[in-house]
């Protein structure tokens, strides 16, 4: 084998070795922030469902957005975290009435769509359910926007 030959080689090999150790911190640190924004948002519902405003807060971003998607418009419902926890609070002194539950996470970097799902129980005693697909994005470990798509009762 040539010197040149040699070098390639070797080269070769390294950068073989520095890829089989350096691709699984690269995976493990995916995974790792995917956990976090799953823990950020699971955290921010079940305070929610809670009624809790307190332990809401510190979930939001200052600049939060709240959008609402119905067809080809963009509706923004709420900009600001102290205008969204004044619209949560006027909401929550009406009583919480309903409970929500998140399922099929997709998580792709700093965006996390999920299905929210409320539950509430009307004045005749019924039980009512409806879904709808959210995405959420993550900035600074605070929720920064939500898009919410129509409800499918």
């Amino acid at each position: 084998m040539t010197k040149n030959r040699k070098l390639y080689f070797i080269s070769s090999v390294i950068n073989i070795i520095i890829g089989v150790l350096i691709l699984p911190l690269f995976s493990l640190a995916t995974v790792a922030a995917n956990d976090e924004h799953k823990a950020i948002i699971s955290a921010y519902m079940d305070a929610y469902n809670r009624c809790d405003l307190n332990s809401i807060m510190p979930y939001f971003h200052p600049d939060i957005e709240w959008l609402s998607i119905e067809g080809s418009t963009i509706k923004v419902v709420s900009s600001g975290k102290e205008t969204l926890l004044k619209d949560l609070e006027s909401y929550m002194k009406g009583g919480c009435t309903s409970r929500s539950e998140i399922s099929n996470w997709s998580i792709n970097g700093n965006y996390i769509t999920v299905r929210e799902t409320a539950f509430w129980q009307s004045a005749d005693q019924k039980q009512h359910s409806q879904s709808a697909t959210a995405v959420y994005e993550i900035q600074d470990k605070k929720i920064r926007r939500v898009w919410y798509y129509p409800a499918i009762k």
